[in-house]
């Protein structure tokens, strides 16, 4: 079966992005060796087989990556968001679950500290897209929002947290003054 081509609106304006869809961990090990290159942007699209162990492998030897996008079912986990923590030039980082909201589980507490975690160790951080259970938004807001999220270049930073639509209009915009700010995706 033939698919159509995946187009990546977020092209790199230096480095290489790397996209591979419907892969497995055997692709993804070998992978690590394009660390010695100037991969800058990961896509990974629709890989059911691919593990959260073999995508943390990746993630660490890919540590200049500055835009991340992990899109299929289960992507987001302890282990991936434990791994984003060593990608310090990280701006932008999408992890969209695809199935139903109503299906996706919630996180762990300590999903959701890793998530905490990953915003404060990627000092670069601006956009965060999630696709995650309808619970999960909440805890996820309020974790970041009590964040010290410090300083980077002596300004103080502000993450854009992206959500769908149909969970933005159901959420409590975090106060004024927060350096977290909501918007929504269709």
């Amino acid at each position: 079966m033939t698919r159509a081509p995946l187009t990546f609106v977020r092209c790199p304006s230096e480095g290489l992005l790397f996209g591979v869809q419907l892969a497995t961990d055997i692709l993804l090990d070998p992978l690590a060796a394009l660390a010695a290159h100037s991969v800058t942007k990961l896509f990974i699209n629709d890989s059911p087989s691919v593990t959260p162990e073999a995508t943390g492998r990746l993630l660490a030897a890919l540590t200049s990556l500055k835009d991340v996008t992990f899109i299929g079912s289960g992507v987001i986990s302890e282990t991936v968001l434990s791994a984003l923590h060593g990608c310090s030039q990280l701006d932008t980082v999408q992890l969209k679950d695809t199935r139903p909201l109503t299906d996706i589980p919630a996180l762990t507490q300590s999903e959701v500290a890793a998530v905490s975690r990953m915003a404060v160790t990627c000092r670069k951080l601006y956009r965060l897209f999630l696709t995650t259970s309808l619970e999960s938004y909440s805890a996820v807001l309020t974790a970041l929002h009590e964040t010290d999220l410090g300083r980077d270049g002596g300004q103080s930073r502000t993450i854009e947290l992206y959500v769908p639509k149909s969970v933005y209009d159901k959420l409590t915009e975090p106060p004024n003054g927060s350096k977290i700010s909501l918007g929504y995706i269709r």
